[in-house]
């Protein structure tokens, strides 16, 4: 699992070349069309390429992960509004 914070999350995304699909171990982004068909980011354009060594994320899953995060702050922001309004101390 990765420890990156919600910001380091986002400009993840933030910084995907268009029609990125995943982002491995050593920051590349990557293309993957289909099982044999690969493509990097070479920091300007899609180039061609073997099937990846290095290990990958998905954009997706991170994208899903960044709703989860926000999701999970705005409920803990909520639970200690209503604790507060109850009168509970909530640390």
């Amino acid at each position: 699992m990765s420890s990156e914070s919600l910001e380091e999350l986002k400009a993840i995304i933030d910084n995907a070349p268009e029609g990125a699909t995943h982002l491995d171990d050593i920051n590349t982004y990557w293309k993957v069309i289909s099982e044999f068909d690969y493509y990097f980011h070479n920091g300007s354009q899609w180039d061609d390429s073997e099937p990846l060594e290095n290990g990958t994320r998905s954009l997706s899953d991170i994208e899903r992960i960044i709703e989860l995060i926000e999701q999970v702050e705005s409920l803990e922001e909520r639970l200690q509004e209503e604790l507060w309004r109850s009168g509970v101390d909530y640390e």
